[in-house]
């Protein structure tokens, strides 16, 4: 998939206030780079990839912003949070803010790919914020024909709006958000009837982002939200079939195994990043998820070299 500092040496910049200092020593983030005075947070790139990708791209990084990358040729391969995602094309490749990856040949395949800032989409109306947090809860989706071809409909309109002469920020998001509201349309399971409007578990998954080194305890998040614990467990379960400790753990498991295997950090050090009381509890929750301890994980990920 394109990064966008890949394209011009004067958009690559290390954000500083996203990931934890220890990440970003280790594992650069990068944001949309502003060029020009107040110009708008967005980008659209269509590329056919002949040549290996520079071997800058295959270093680990993550984004201060979204990506949709629409693989229209060829078969392509993506390794995010230590998980890799191999989709043929017609597909879709999905990174949400903050998320640690690397990315590997690209050598005959066509994509498009659009990035936009988290500050771009900023005053969606409730529903459309349903719709942007449906389609980057998932990494990845394969698409039918059909499908990328009424998508292409309007990212054709996009990368004709971006390159011409005056181009106005709100028709590039009216057209972004017909595209969210596609792709989330496609995602959706058909005998789901529920409406995707924002709620409670929408509120609790950004709260988890921001809280969820410091809070482990599902009291926290429903005292944030102002309602009750079960009320919440109702309300997140119902959504995205699990409940709120188990998503809280989830998280905390992904971010125990990005340190684990990019920081240099020590297991006691990892353990008091994540807010454990001890590096011997940190032990215990990481072997109850994984069956092995930090440093045996850590010891396999480094022989197995998996990414």
């Amino acid at each position: 998939m394109t990064d966008w500092f890949t394209m011009n040496e004067e958009n690559r910049f290390p954000a500083v206030d996203r990931l934890p200092q220890v990440m970003k020593e280790k594992i650069p983030q990068y944001t949309i780079g502003l060029t020009t005075k107040n110009q708008d947070q967005f980008f659209i790139y269509s590329q056919e990839c002949t040549d290996s990708p520079r071997p800058a791209d295959t270093a680990p990084h993550s984004h201060h912003y979204y990506s949709l990358s629409f693989l229209y040729k060829g078969q392509a391969q993506d390794p995010v949070d230590l998980t890799r995602h191999t989709l043929q094309s017609p597909a879709l490749f999905i990174l949400n803010v903050d998320q640690v990856h690397i990315h590997t040949d690209l050598t005959g395949c066509k994509m498009i790919s659009i990035a936009f800032s988290p500050e771009f989409l900023y005053g969606q109306e409730r529903k459309l914020r349903g719709y942007t947090e449906t389609v980057f809860s998932r990494t990845s989706m394969a698409l039918a024909r059909a499908e990328l071809e009424e998508l292409d409909r309007y990212i054709q309109l996009l990368l004709a709006h971006d390159q011409g002469a005056g181009k106005d920020p709100e028709v590039i998001r009216c057209l972004l958000n017909i595209i969210l509201i596609k792709c989330a349309g496609f995602m959706k399971d058909p005998d789901d009837s529920r409406s995707r409007i924002r709620h409670p578990a929408h509120h609790f998954q950004e709260l988890l982002k921001e809280n969820f080194r410091n809070n482990h305890q599902v009291k926290f998040y429903a005292e944030a939200l102002h309602i009750t614990p079960s009320v919440l467990v109702r309300n997140v379960k119902n959504e995205y079939h699990k409940t709120p400790k188990e998503m809280i753990d989830d998280r905390l498991m992904m971010e125990a195994k990005r340190l684990l295997y990019w920081s240099d950090l020590t297991i006691r050090e990892i353990a008091w990043e994540l807010g454990f009381e001890t590096d011997s509890y940190f032990n215990r929750f990481f072997k109850k998820f994984t069956g092995k301890t930090p440093k045996a994980f850590q010891k396999e990920m480094l022989v197995n070299k998996m990414l």
